[in-house]
């Protein structure tokens, strides 16, 4: 344990740095623009894999594309009979591919809309959780540098006692001595 009043002081602003460090890290991790964006980005991850499974990769000659063209009919039928998961992913790229080609319907781009309306009204919950939990941190972080800056106080009384106690206890033998 510290001793000085300058290493208390160091171990207050170190225990505040800590705090505040933890704190960003957590309002950084419970923000929901953070959440939806690693959603996004492990979504867009996955349906990368499931095109590189299904398709192979970027890397395909056009002489291999050609070879496999001409062996997917037999090879649809032998992974259709034992992975059904790959013939759902599969449809489910072939659905992506067609419908990101044709263009929003009119109620779909209303429904778009709609949602982009709601979202203040669907991340209200959230962002309430976020508040009370950072609220919590603040509090409980408040607490923490109160009874460290007691106890900084108190170590610094004690040494001041012990350093008058110490100017005393010279004062008297010098005294005596002389």
């Amino acid at each position: 344990m510290s001793t000085t009043p300058e290493e208390i002081q160091q171990d207050i602003e170190a225990t505040h740095e800590d705090i505040r460090e933890n704190l960003d890290a957590l309002q950084e991790r419970l923000s929901p623009t953070n959440a939806v964006k690693r959603g996004v980005s492990n979504l867009g991850e996955k349906v990368a894999d499931a095109k590189d499974t299904i398709m192979g990769t970027a890397s395909d000659t056009a002489s291999s594309v050609g070879e496999r063209v001409s062996d997917v009919p037999a090879k649809a039928r032998r992974n259709a009979a034992g992975n059904p998961l790959a013939v759902g992913i599969g449809a489910f790229a072939v659905g992506w591919l067609i419908g990101s080609m044709i263009p929003a319907s009119r109620r779909e781009r209303e429904a778009v809309a709609s949602v982009k309306e709601n979202a203040g009204e669907l991340a209200q919950p959230i962002m309430e959780g976020a508040k009370e939990v950072a609220a919590d941190v603040r509090e409980r972080a408040g607490e923490a540098v109160a009874a460290v800056k007691d106890q900084a106080g108190q170590a610094a009384q004690q040494v001041g006692e012990t350093a008058k106690d110490a100017a005393g206890a010279t004062r008297e033998s010098m005294s005596s001595t002389s």
